[in-house]
């Protein structure tokens, strides 16, 4: 009995993990800054981590990170998480419309529907979670 009752502890901290905690940074890749107070072009990042403490923040990004390696505080926000809980990220903004020789045209809002990824850890080491926020795209990985 006491064996049963030790393989059904082991399958339950397998199955829900053992609460471990990691960075999540969601960076911006989209190309898309925002410069100032009179900048017509801009993104709007949304990040949330749902489950347990309710954690949402946004931020203008006033820099671009072309992988994980460049992010820094101009281009992205790192997030403190725990296994199980839900990331959550959103974004929209303006970005500039060119004619056929490359001339601005104009202003065009566009909106980046939510992408959401249940986090989870690995077993004797820490993950690091990832979103790369593109211009019509969200990508959550982890490394």
């Amino acid at each position: 009995m006491k064996n049963k009752g030790f393989l059904i502890f082991i399958f339950l901290i397998f199955f829900y993990g053992c609460g471990q905690e990691f960075d999540v940074t969601i960076y911006n890749k989209s190309g898309i800054v925002y410069s100032g107070y009179n900048d017509v072009t801009w993104i709007a990042i949304s990040a949330g981590i749902k489950n347990i403490d309710g954690t949402n923040i946004t931020f203008l990004p006033s820099g671009v990170a072309m992988s994980e390696n460049d992010v820094n505080a101009t281009n992205s926000i790192t997030l403190r998480a725990r296994e199980n809980e839900t990331l959550s990220v959103h974004a929209n903004g303006y970005e500039y419309i060119y004619d056929g020789s490359g001339n601005t045209t104009g202003v065009s809002a566009f909106e980046i529907d939510t992408v959401e990824q249940v986090l989870y850890g690995e077993f004797l080491s820490e993950p690091r979670w990832y979103a790369a926020v593109y211009k019509d795209n969200i990508v959550i990985y982890k490394k």
